[in-house]
């Protein structure tokens, strides 16, 4: 499975700014605003955006010892737009040092500051899509959610599952200011999640949805996912839509 980790904050123009990391449950912050992973894993996809943004990297002490990844594409808008801009790293992911401490930098260009985001995915050992009929379940939730935070909403599912255990294989989420979107699964540590939609006409790139990150998690059908939102703004009004298959 693969745990989402997000930056946030209001940044000046016309500097490169260490941006700060939101706390996480999973992978600690450290005093000096980095996060900290505790064991080796793999970075498979890192996004950088504002409204004005210029540039984006990442950064770690092993890391550096060749250069500090640019990050490209990156996302002009508070938001990643679509086609989503992001840097996919799923067919050759770059090894993450446990014990280093992960940083981003951003650049922005706009008149004033503003508000940037980075988020990123930590792979810490896939399982492959398992086999049968692939559903994509619909849900929604009027929030509310806190603009700049990880926000735990309460979710009504358009359908009651039949009684069994599934596995989820991917996620797409919508709102007009949604950032980034996660899950929590009972007995698990990672929370996976995807770039979010800004537009219902909108998708998500092909890695988030039908297998391509291998299994999110397990549940019963009445113990469902619980869903965490990143938003730009305030928002009431929330479309999730889980991919899975039903394993037992």
């Amino acid at each position: 499975m693969h745990h989402t980790i997000a930056w946030t904050a209001s940044t000046a123009q016309a500097v490169e700014v260490d941006t700060v990391p939101l706390a996480d449950p999973v992978i600690p912050v450290t005093a000096a605003n980095h996060f900290l992973p505790q064991r080796d894993a793999k970075l498979l996809y890192i996004g950088a955006a504002s409204a004005n943004m210029q540039r984006a990297r990442f950064s770690s002490p092993s890391l550096a010892l060749v250069t500090t990844p640019f990050i490209r594409p990156i996302s002009g808008a508070v938001g990643f737009g679509v086609p989503q801009r992001f840097q996919d790293y799923t067919y050759d992911p770059i090894v993450i040092r446990g014990l280093e401490e992960l940083v981003l930098f951003t650049f922005h260009a706009g008149a004033a500051a503003e508000q940037v985001y980075g988020i990123a995915g930590i792979d810490y050992g896939q399982e492959p899509a398992p086999v049968g009929n692939p559903y994509t379940l619909r849900g929604t939730s009027a929030g509310p959610a806190v603009a700049n935070v990880w926000t735990q909403i309460a979710m009504t599912w358009f359908n009651q599952l039949p009684t069994g255990l599934y596995a989820c294989i991917g996620l797409e989420a919508f709102s007009a200011t949604n950032i980034a979107t996660r899950l929590i699964f009972e007995n698990q540590v990672p929370r996976p999640g995807a770039l979010g939609i800004q537009a219902l006409g909108n998708y998500d790139d092909e890695i988030f949805r039908f297998g391509e990150l291998g299994i999110w998690g397990r549940f019963h059908n009445y113990v469902m996912p619980l869903v965490e939102v990143l938003c730009n703004a305030a928002d009431a009004s929330f479309e999730i839509y889980l991919d899975i298959v039903r394993i037992q």
